[in-house]
Parts: C-alpha cells; structure tokens; sequence
C-alpha cells in the first residue's frame, strides 16, 4: 500500500446524494453547493511507503521535455493526465497505458473483497452493492487505524440487512424480503440510514461495517481513478442490456443506447461497484466493477484453485457510467464541511 501523510485533507467538486436515483427524478440537478470533504486530525496513522503495487503507473516524457512522474495515492500511483510543464497542454499519450484494482492488491495483508455476493434474481443490486462497498470503506479505515481486521472468511450478512431494510421501509413483518421486488435504486437514502445509524453485520457478528455519510464524485476520469487510488470504491449506476449477463472475462461491456431501451432491448438500470480504472492504447478508458450476481459472472474458467475470488468482476466503458458514482466516507473521521 502506497503512503500518505497520517493527517491527510482531501477535497473534491462533489454534491451530497439527495433524494433517489430515479432516471425522471434526477435530484441531483438541483444540488446548490459542493461541500468538501475533510480528514478529521489526530487519527490516522501515518502509512509507510514499503512493497508497491506492480500496477503502478509508470512515468512518460512529454514531446515539450518535461518528464511526467506518475502522482502518489494511498494504494496506487496513477499518471499524469496532462502535461505538468504549465507552458505545456499536451495530453498523456496515445500508447500509454495503465490498470489498476482494489481487489488485486492487499492491504497491510488485508484482502480488500473476500467474497463477490449474489443477488439473484432480484432487483437488490443497490442494496448488495452499498453493503460492499460499505464493507471495503471499513477495512480500509482499519488498515488506517492500525486497528485488528476481523478474520478474512467472515462476510457481510445480507439476510440481517434486507430485514432492517424491511422494517425501514414499514413492510408487513411476515413478508419474505427474498421474494420482495419492490427494493431498488430509489432506496438509496433508506440504505445509507442503515450504514450509517446500524451498520451491515458480518455473518459471525464479529464486525460491523459502517459509513459517516456519502458525497458525490464528478462524472471525470481522471477524478474516478484517483478517488478509487485513495481506497474508496465507488457506487454507480449503468444500463444493462442483452449481453451484459454473458460477459467474458477481460471483456469491456458497453451499455446500449437509450433508443435500444425505448425498443425494449434493455433490462433497465444496474448498480455496481467500481473498484478500479484502465487505459488501452488509443486512450480507450474503462472501470472495473464488483458485479452483485455471484461468481459465475465473468468466471475465470481458466483458474486452477481452491481459494480466491473466481468471478465477479467486470469491465465497463468510462462513458457507460450514467450518473456521477457516489462515494461513502470512511466512519467518524470524514466528514463533509458546512
């Protein structure tokens, strides 16, 4: 894991997430103000620079002379998207390229991700995706803390957050959450209520993820990488279509147009979790994503153990993400400025 200092301040354009995601009802429109984010002092630990990521971008030299050394994050250093040379406007080259992801790395020897969830066929891919984000958002703290990490095989327990869900929303108690299709993107708030007040619980009670409150992330690049760099994965929303179930590994999913979902070719609207960025040559940009349907989504057929993450994660194009993701803060130490 890369270093930063202990006491570190981080701002951002964002604007506080308010009212649902719904595609008619986009509240975040009319946000008035971009608060900014700060580290609360005096409780991070200072984070030591030792074994590095084989990720880490590398440097590249600007036709002006000026060679562009890659800009250190808590976990990865990512390059320089324009020239640093202030004469200079010249954009990263063409042929460079760079990949990077939260869930290829360890953390202080914390795995980030130990299980990849399956919603099935239900439409609780807000609240899946928000309970592992919630859980990365937590381990991180820790690692940060310097605090104990709980054993790595315990798991966010998803039966004991659907059912706080249920009684946030005021349903029947004698109703089956598994069998409920009403819980969806427009619960956001009711979610983050839950991360923040409650928590997710793991399977064997030993922790309890938390969140201090969610922000927003501009819809840019460059500002994705660097947020999800620093140890924040990212919830964002995406069209799904016809192919998107039968993802290969290593393929880059490009959402359908909107003309396709008038023509009823599309599944609608999915939430994910961004967990890392990638330039092909041709500055051709995508995200990787923590899917929320198993391990049988985008599987390594041609992986060979017993132990370790087998599926689950994808690939999608930069521009395929619809909304600006939003970003949870990280428990009792970021909060955002009044």
């Amino acid at each position: 894991m890369s270093s930063g200092k202990g006491k570190r301040k981080m701002e951002e354009e964002g604007v506080p997430l308010q009212g649902d995601l719904d595609p008619d009802n986009d509240p975040m429109k009319y946000a008035l103000s971009a608060p900014r984010v700060q580290i609360i002092p005096g409780l991070w630990r200072r984070i030591v620079r030792r074994r590095r990521s084989k990720n880490d971008a590398k440097p590249w030299a600007c036709p002006c002379g000026y060679v562009n050394k890659p800009i250190q994050h808590l976990f990865f250093d990512l390059p320089r998207f324009k020239c640093g040379s202030r004469e200079c406007k010249e954009m990263i080259p063409d042929d460079y390229e760079f990949k990077f992801s939260l869930v290829d790395i360890e953390a202080n020897g914390v795995c980030l991700l130990n299980k990849v969830k399956d919603q099935d066929s239900r439409p609780h891919c807000m609240a899946y995706a928000s309970a592992v984000n919630a859980d990365i958002t937590s381990k991180v703290t820790s690692v940060l803390l310097g605090e104990a990490i709980r054993d790595a095989k315990s798991e966010i327990c998803m039966r004991t957050f659907l059912q706080k869900l249920k009684l946030k929303k005021q349903l029947p108690r004698s109703l089956d959450m598994n069998t409920y299709d009403d819980l969806g993107i427009k619960d956001l708030w009711k979610i983050i209520s839950i991360l923040e007040k409650d928590g997710v619980e793991t399977v064997d009670g030993s922790h309890k993820a938390r969140i201090s409150g969610i922000t927003h992330v501009p819809l840019d690049f460059p500002v994705i990488c660097k947020e999800i760099a620093e140890g924040h994965p990212l919830l964002a929303i995406i069209r799904t279509g016809k192919g998107f179930d039968d993802l290969q590994y290593n393929q880059i999913y490009k959402p359908p147009k909107v003309s396709r979902i008038v023509d009823g070719k599309s599944a609608g609207l999915h939430c994910i979790s961004l967990v890392g960025g990638a330039m092909r040559k041709g500055r051709k940009m995508h995200f990787k994503f923590v899917n929320t349907h198993g391990e049988e989504f985008c599987k390594l057929r041609s992986l060979n153990r017993d132990d370790g993450i087998k599926g689950g994660l994808g690939n999608v194009i930069a521009e395929g993400i619809l909304r600006r993701p939003v970003k949870f803060l990280r428990e009792g130490r970021e909060v955002l400025k009044q």
